[in-house]
């Protein structure tokens, strides 16, 4: 069976937990706390991911270490011909709305989350230097300097702007697609990866302070579309 390395706070494997859920994909799970830097500390999961992100998939001697990666290896191997993953006439464009997503979340949610994480709350010192001399050991130095800014309280208001302006247009693109769909769903008329990544983004963004419910004037779809998506028992896995 799969391993799947993750941690339920993670933006990148809540993505694939809900995939998975919907999908009814049954694996190994070994569970990380990214707060306690868990998935850096790990000698052992050096050796899955060297870049010490999450999430990863081990299925015997292969190794998957992206959120989108994940979620396509698996529905290739594990899911039935018939599923709405093998739709031709969607599947290149459920792969360009969740690579895309990749891009919004790093750095967009990314600085946003970092930001309510670690410039709107008191830590103490003795917190702060933790994190940061992990921070110093992060064996992906782009994450580990994004990730000292944002303990040392160094995102600039522009930054903090341009993170919104992204944010404002991603979801702008989402009210747009689901207009056009006329469906319950982002492409066609079944659940698919794209719908985890939306209902993932979208449940962040009401953590950060968007809610979509007071999006209903100007995205009536999409606040629609999350209410629906509640419901679907996969939901649960993103409050666990």
């Amino acid at each position: 069976m799969i391993t799947l390395y993750y941690d339920h706070n993670s933006y990148a494997s809540m993505k694939v937990l809900v995939y998975f859920s919907e999908k009814k994909i049954e694996y190994n799970s070994h569970l990380f706390e990214l707060l306690k830097q868990e998935h850096i500390l790990d000698e052992t999961y050096k050796l899955i991911n060297p870049k010490g992100t999450v999430p990863a998939l081990k299925d015997g001697d292969i190794i998957v270490c992206n959120s989108t990666d994940i979620m396509e290896y698996v529905s290739k191997k594990y899911l039935p011909q018939s599923d709405v993953y093998f739709d031709s006439s969607i599947s290149l464009a459920v792969h360009n709305f969740c690579k895309q997503d990749e891009s919004l979340h790093d750095p967009h949610i990314r600085t946003l989350s970092y930001y309510n994480l670690w410039m709107h709350n008191t830590k103490s010192v003795e917190e702060k230097n933790r994190i940061l001399e992990i921070a110093a050991k992060h064996p992906n130095k782009d994450r580990g300097a994004f990730l000292a800014k944002a303990v040392r309280g160094k995102f600039t208001p522009e930054e903090i702007a341009i993170a919104n302006a992204a944010i404002t247009n991603a979801l702008t693109d989402v009210e747009q697609k689901l207009a056009n769909n006329k469906s319950d769903f982002l492409f066609g008329k079944k659940y698919t990866m794209a719908d985890a990544v939306c209902i993932v983004r979208l449940l962040r963004l009401r953590r950060l302070g968007i809610k979509t419910e007071l999006l209903k004037d100007q995205s009536p779809f999409t606040a629609a579309y999350y209410e629906r998506m509640k419901q679907r028992s996969s939901f649960n896995k993103l409050l666990n």
